[in-house]
């Protein structure tokens, strides 16, 4: 986080040694797409980790997220196929499956979605997959008897730093308020949410929210 320059050129001259080993590539085009220093390299890497070791889940479930947000890569492996193979793997993969949900959502396909997002919540989820799922459920399922408890675990998540790395909120938010024929019951706030949780919105921003005035009191 300090210096992804420096963590770079490490993983480069890395590369000489550990080029063979696909959990290796995949870092690195972690490394080169989290922080957009080279998408391009990102790409190779990426398929180069597959083609390594195509049992790798992990680096599909990665995989995934760079072709949601860079679609113009999209060729032989798209996001729903390769988040699907991850989940294949390995069945438990909750991250993967809360993110086919959000993909799904976002592209308007609500009931495969909605059976992704069930899916998941049989499960204990981490902070971060807890708060994706309760933003999409809230975005894409609103039901008023659920919203404070919804709000208010999402305000805590919040609160406490937890940053999703997903980047697919704010177009989940322009569906979910496309498809409500009166705008979404939260309107703005849905939007709003969707900022924060891409890190282009300070969650201060909420301070002066009925919602969220508990978090900075």
């Amino acid at each position: 986080n300090r210096n992804p320059a420096k963590a770079q050129h490490i993983m480069e001259r890395g590369m000489q040694q550990f080029r063979h080993i696909s959990s290796y590539r995949m870092y690195y085009a972690h490394l080169l797409f989290d922080y957009r220093i080279d998408l391009d390299k990102a790409n190779f890497h990426y398929r180069w980790a597959i083609r390594l070791d195509p049992g790798n889940g992990r680096a599909k479930a990665n995989y995934a997220p760079f072709l949601i947000q860079n679609n113009n890569y999209i060729k032989d492996m798209n996001p729903e196929q390769l988040l699907l193979e991850a989940i294949k793997i390995d069945s438990v993969d909750m991250n993967s499956i809360v993110n086919l949900s959000g993909y799904l959502f976002s592209i308007g396909r609500d009931g495969d979605a909605k059976n992704w997002l069930h899916r998941a919540r049989r499960y204990p989820l981490s902070d971060i997959n807890c708060l994706e799922a309760d933003f999409y459920e809230l975005a894409h399922l609103y039901e008023r008897g659920k919203e404070a408890a919804l709000l208010r675990r999402i305000g805590k998540n919040l609160k406490n730093g937890i940053k999703p790395h997903n980047y697919l909120y704010k177009d989940n938010a322009s569906v979910a308020r496309g498809a409500n024929p009166k705008d979404h019951p939260l309107g703005d706030l849905i939007s709003d949410l969707a900022s924060i949780l891409e890190g282009t919105l300070n969650v201060t921003h909420l301070e002066s929210h009925p919602h969220f005035h508990w978090i900075f009191t």
